[in-house]
């Protein structure tokens, strides 16, 4: 499916296990190919074992259980606390 800005991508290492190890990140972008992505707990080498926050592209195919789109309602209008 299409990606959209600030949504959460999900790869799990066996997409038929939800309960196989996985990685997610914030999507920041994206092309046809690819997935311009914002991760954390990651590395240059895209290892879900890493030792910071970056930008990282992946492959569209790497996302290979969907998007979690937590912005597709809108904004919610939070109540005046003042």
């Amino acid at each position: 499916n299409e990606p959209s800005i600030g949504a959460i991508y999900i790869h799990l290492e066996r997409p038929d296990d939800p309960d196989s190890e996985g990685h997610t990140g914030i999507v920041t972008g994206y092309t046809d190919r690819t997935v311009m992505c914002v991760e954390g707990n990651t590395n240059a080498a895209g290892s879900r074992n890493g030792d910071r926050v970056r930008l990282h592209p992946r492959l569209r195919s790497y996302v290979n259980v969907g998007y979690i789109d937590v912005g597709a309602v809108g904004p919610l209008e939070l109540p005046d606390v003042t």
